[in-house]
């Protein structure tokens, strides 16, 4: 199935803005923002954003005359059509939901809180993402391309909830208990990206969630 692309450069300059915008500040930028500075272009923001297809930002605008929405942000069709650059951050989130699936197989619970949940952040993922990636040598500020990838998580339907801390360098997402985890990515029709998943095996061998240290880095992430 393919994912949906821009149909001129007029969109794609529309979903650049709004990740350069993001990608900046791990931040979803405010409509009025992207509307003053696309409008150097000559251009009004809601009318191309309105010409988009299906499935590249959130919230759509699907009527020229409606409410513009508070912000924009980008799904993540969106990020990989607009911007060469965003292969980082498409690759850590792929990496990042291979070690949601991980900490799901390997979740057992407390006694003593049932209702307890596994849960993904930034301190795991840099510990068992050491190997793949060298976080002290990425082009880019590696607290800050964790908070995106956080905010990608928790935009599309990936089977993360319950988040905490998000835009922060602390976040922490909770994994969907559904009898299901996320496992491989595949683009569906509308455009959204979504998680193909597999039945839990109630005999799969399960360990306690490793804890990590706390990323440390020279460089201070914008707030």
């Amino acid at each position: 199935m393919n994912r949906p692309e821009p149909q001129n450069e007029l969109q794609r300059d529309l979903l650049r803005l709004v990740w350069d915008l993001f990608s900046a500040t791990a931040q979803w930028p405010k409509f009025r923002e992207v509307d003053r500075l696309f409008r150097r272009t000559g251009e009004d923001a809601l009318r191309v954003a309105h010409s988009l297809p299906a499935g590249l930002m959130e919230p759509p605008v699907r009527h020229p005359g409606e409410h513009p929405p508070s912000w924009f942000t980008v799904t993540l069709a969106g990020m990989i059509a607009c911007t060469e650059p965003a292969q980082l951050d498409r690759s850590l989130f792929l990496s990042a939901l291979r070690v949601a699936a991980e900490i799901d197989d390997e979740w057992e619970g407390f006694p003593e809180e049932p209702e307890a949940i596994p849960v993904l952040n930034a301190k795991e993922l840099v510990v068992r993402l050491a190997d793949e990636y060298n976080w002290n040598q990425l082009p880019e500020d590696p607290d800050l391309l964790l908070r995106r990838v956080a905010l990608l998580l928790n935009r599309e339907p990936v089977g993360m909830r319950g988040a905490v801390g998000l835009g922060e360098p602390g976040w922490q997402l909770s994994i969907e208990r559904s009898g299901t985890i996320v496992t491989s990515a595949i683009w569906i029709p509308t455009g959204r990206f979504a998680i193909a998943a597999r039945r839990m095996s109630p005999s799969s061998t399960r360990r306690p969630v490793h804890q990590a240290p706390l990323l440390r880095t020279s460089r201070r992430p914008p707030s």
